[in-house]
Order: structure tokens, then sequence, then C-alpha cells
């Protein structure tokens, strides 16, 4: 995780070195210390609570009291406090269209995006405090005698922390952040005043918010701000929408988005795509293009369980990439094949985005999942198909038997070799 040492500089330029400089820095420092900790605590409960109640419930037959509505809640705040922490290092997933650019017209797509995004949040974040007081009054209670306002109160938070860092991050220069100032206090604005909206067309929200993701705000801040903006335009004001995005967010079956991205990490910090590299080139590496097709398949192997093609890449590219140019194959084709075979598991059960898309489309998570199998491996056998392209006019690389020391024969050849290679592994 990466130090909160590094956020800290964002609101103080580099040359600064008064006191007042140094205590930013030190707060700054410390509310990212806190903010890693209290998510960190947040996810090892819901592992803890859905741990006990695994081993408690089979042998006395009771359930610890609120515990499901507990870890629901916490999905709530780990996602808050991801999305918290991205923003401040940087990492809110976006087009990467700016990036694209040099000079001025980098400057310019970073402080319109930042400007546009900071605006969004803090409309998003003065709806949330409205819901945060409505249900105060109101006195609803979750289990063991906590208030609902208790959980919700991290969705300002939440918004708070990202608005202002997405301003802090709009430019190196205070004129830079000055205008992305300007537009988070437009968004203050329009959410005390969610009326000036009203009436207004839809469609040139929305076109603003295209813009603004064509130049690299944040898909989260796009999709949320084309929600707001259209119901406010309708004459809804934003706390219904942050009510809907609640019941959204606190989905009996989400839970299952944090924890299986928790599984992928601990497979790819146990060593487990080494392992499994092993496996799949015992198993395929005698074929012509062995090695991508093994790379393939681990790929898509892993994604179901990480979620996302982004951390399979980073998880398994360090590994696969030296194995595929190791064995002869270039450079483009090898980056090709790693980014491409990465998003093929997310049809396969029990990949994230299937669960995602029946909780949105409020529909089965099963007969999602069936349905996603036969699409999931069909994605996988084309792929394999087109890397043959390439791979057949490459030798595989041996597999080696790491018990004796010599390369494993093709599966007719040896069956037992193979066991004992992968056993090794």
């Amino acid at each position: 995780m990466t130090s909160p040492n590094a956020s800290a500089t964002l609101f103080v330029p580099a040359s600064s070195g008064s006191n007042g400089s140094s205590r930013i820095r030190a707060i700054a420092s410390a509310i990212g210390t806190g903010e890693e900790l209290l998510a960190a605590a947040a996810l090892a409960a819901m592992v803890l609570l859905l741990l006990i109640e695994i081993v408690v419930r089979p042998w006395s037959g009771y359930a610890i009291p609120g515990s499901q509505v507990f870890v629901r809640q916490l999905t709530m705040w780990v996602a808050l406090l991801g999305a918290a922490l991205a923003a401040r290092d940087g990492r809110l997933l976006g087009l990467a269209t700016g990036s694209l650019l040099r000079g001025r017209g980098q400057r310019f797509c970073d402080i319109t995006s930042a400007t546009v995004s900071a605006a969004v949040a803090a409309v998003l974040c003065v709806g949330a405090v409205t819901l945060v007081l409505d249900e105060r009054i109101m006195g609803t209670r979750l289990a063991a005698g906590v208030q609902a306002w208790m959980s919700q109160i991290v969705l300002p938070a939440g918004f708070a922390l990202i608005a202002l860092r997405l301003v802090g991050r709009a430019s190196p220069g205070w004129t830079g952040r000055s205008v992305a100032a300007a537009g988070l206090l437009l968004g203050l604005t329009i959410g005390l005043r969610p009326s000036l909206l009203e009436g207004s067309p839809g469609w040139m929200w929305v076109l603003l918010l295209a813009g603004a993701g064509a130049a690299g705000a944040p898909i989260m801040i796009v999709l949320g701000g084309a929600a707001v903006f259209l119901f406010m335009s309708a004459g809804i004001p934003p706390p219904t929408v942050l009510a809907s995005a609640y019941e959204l967010t606190t989905h009996p079956t989400l839970p299952a988005l944090p924890l299986f991205t928790l599984g992928g990490f601990l497979l790819a910090e146990g060593g487990t795509p080494g392992r499994l590299l092993r496996l799949f080139r015992a198993l395929f590496g005698w074929i012509p293009g062995g090695t991508a097709i093994a790379c393939v398949i681990l790929s898509a192997f892993f994604t179901i369980f990480t979620g996302g093609s982004g951390v399979t890449i980073l998880a398994l590219g360090g590994l696969l990439l030296p194995a595929l140019l190791k064995d002869g194959y270039g450079d483009r084709f090898s980056l090709g094949l790693l980014t491409g075979s990465a998003a093929l598991g997310l049809l396969l059960p029990p990949a994230l985005p299937l669960i995602l898309f029946a909780i949105v489309a409020e529909i089965s998570v099963s007969e999602m999942m069936v349905g996603g199998i036969l699409p999931g491996l069909l994605l996988i056998g084309f792929g394999d198909l087109g890397e043959r392209d390439d791979g057949g006019r490459h030798p595989p690389g041996p597999v080696v038997d790491r018990v004796g020391g010599r390369p494993c024969g093709p599966w007719r050849r040896g069956r037992r070799r193979t066991a004992v290679s992968v056993r090794s592994a």
C-alpha cells in the first residue's frame, strides 16, 4: 500500500519549508494512515464476522445478532474508504486520454476533469449530509441498537475526501488547483440549491460529463454525476439519489465483491500464480504455442477471483511476460496477449461482474452465473485459437521437472512425470 507521505504534499508546494507547510503535511499523513487502518479494520471485521458465523452456526444453531446487517454496512465502508484512498494516490479508474497528450493539452485535460469531478463529488457530499441528517431524525435502527445514520456517516466523509483530493491533484501549481476548487464550490452551491438545475435539459449535463470522462475524469464520477444531474433536472433532489445508492451498496450479495478481491490478493501474494503457471505449462506445454495457451488460461482463471483484468495484469504480468519472451514470442504479441486474456475470465462464475450485473438488473445471481459459462469458455477457446497464428511459429518452452532436473515430455509420453512436476511445484 502506498505510503501516505507521498500524498501529504498535494496541497503544499515542494519548495515550501515553513512550519505551516510541515504541519499540513503531518496532518495529511495522519489522515492517510488513519484511512488505511480504518479500511483494513472494516475489511478484517467483515471476514471475522463471516468466519465466526461459519464456525459457530453449525455447532450451536445460533447466529451473531445482526451479523449480516453489519457485514453489508462494512461493505459500504470498504467501498467509500477504498475510493478515498484511490483518489489520494491518483488511482481512480478512468480513461487515459489525458495522458496521451503533452504540455498544455495534458494540463488542460487534467484541470478540466478535476474541476468537473470535484463539482460532482461536492454535490454527492451535500446530498449525503442531508441523508444522514434525515436518518438521524427518523431514528432508523440497524441491529444491536446501532442507528443507520452512524453507518451512513461514511458517505459524506468519503465524498468530501474524494473532492478535496481531486482538487489537490488537479495541477502541480495553485492556478490549476484554484480552478478545480471553483468547481468544488459550484458543486456545493448546486447541492444546497438543487432547484437551480430543475427543468434544465438533461442531455447537456450528460454531454458535459462525457467530455470530462474523455479528458480523464474517474468513471465513478461520470456515472454518478450523470445519475444525480438527470434526477435533479427532473426535480428529484440529491438525497433521494444517495438513498438509492445506499440501498444498492448494502445489498445482501454485494459483500462478495471485496471478499473475492481479497481472495485474489491473497492468491497473488502467496505465490499461487507461479505454481499455476507450472501446472498449465505441464498440461499444455507440449502443444505448439503451449506457453501462450497456458498464459491465456491462467489469466482467465485468475481474473475469476480478482474481479478485474487490471488486477490480473498487475499480479501476473511480471511472471507471464518474461516466460513468453523467453520462449521467443514478440514484445507486441506478448503484451497484447496478456492484456486481452486478462479480461476473458469475467464471464465465468463466480466472477464479480456477474454478481454486480445481477444485483443491478435484479435477476438471479445463480442464473446469471450459469448463463456466463458457455460464453466465457468460448472466449477462452477463441483466445487460444488466436494466439496460434503467432504461437505456432515458436517452439514451446520446456516444462522443467523440479525433482529430476529434466524437461517433462509430452502428455502422451509420460503422465507420471508430469504429475510429479505438478506436485513438486
